[in-house]
């Protein structure tokens, strides 16, 4: 789930294009939706599939399925839905393929998939979306790599616990300029290279991945970084006294070297 630190990016409880249809009262089924005139705002805890009639409600700009019983696959038909904004099913038990549909959601800032069962790689549309701030895709069995593509707004990005595997280059980071918060932690990614211009990362979890080599450059500015359980190695590097920054820092379970008594007194 999409942490606090995020909460700004929801959308406004009186917006008429706002279905809300999250948390728990006495669980029913949906079916066939109208298109909404005016606000439709619900606090059921739904169950069964997600119909593919919410496809018709064109006027939507946010939509939160989040915390229900939905089972099945997201509809297809989510796709028609241009003016979305917010598109959140997690907290669900929803199964196969993310269908890769998010292209024709080019107005789409917050994104939550967490916490269901979804299999299969991670859609690439979904990281071609130029207005994306927020993309949660962790608890799931999502495998394969992250195709990064054109996602130079995104602030927020989490695909943790999942089966993703491979290399983050310097060259991919590049297009992470503007990330704060990165969670990367409990896959299978063997290497990561953080490009300079994040500078305005400050969260950074890397643990229990199979990294190797030297520990991944990071900024001053982080505030938590966990590289905890990988196959780190050599000496620990020079610029790690100038995270003056740091409040949470964890690396254990690695083959790291080297003294790090004169950083101590530099961290608060």
């Amino acid at each position: 789930m999409v942490k606090e630190v995020c909460h700004h990016f929801k959308a406004a409880e009186n917006n008429p294009y706002h279905l809300q249809l999250s948390a728990a009262k006495p669980s029913s089924k949906i079916q066939n939706f109208q298109q909404p005139t005016s606000q439709l705002h619900s606090f059921n805890k739904f169950e069964g599939l997600i119909p593919a009639s919410l496809g018709n409600l064109t006027l939507l700009t946010a939509l939160d399925l989040s915390f229900n019983n939905f089972i099945g696959q997201v509809p297809k038909s989510l796709s028609n839905l241009g003016k979305f904004t917010n598109l959140s099913p997690g907290n669900n038990s929803l199964f196969g393929p993310i269908p890769d549909v998010f292209g024709d959601l080019s107005k789409l800032i917050y994104l939550d998939l967490s916490s269901n069962n979804f299999s299969g790689p991670l859609p690439p549309s979904a990281f071609n979306l130029t207005r994306l701030s927020v993309s949660d895709f962790s608890e799931n069995q999502l495998d394969g790599q992250i195709p990064i593509q054109n996602s130079r707004n995104l602030q927020y990005l989490d695909v943790s616990s999942n089966t993703i595997s491979g290399q983050i280059t310097r060259h991919e980071t590049e297009l992470w300029s503007k990330l704060y918060f990165l969670n990367l932690s409990h896959n299978s990614f063997t290497s990561f290279e953080q490009n300079p211009s994040m500078i305005n990362l400050q969260y950074l979890d890397l643990r229990t991945n199979l990294l190797q080599g030297p520990l991944p450059f990071v900024p001053p500015s982080m505030i938590v970084l966990s590289v905890a359980n990988n196959k780190l190695s050599r000496l620990i590097p020079s610029w790690f006294c100038s995270l003056t920054s740091v409040q949470y820092l964890e690396a254990f379970n690695n083959s790291l070297s080297g003294p790090i008594t004169q950083c101590l007194r530099n961290f608060s």
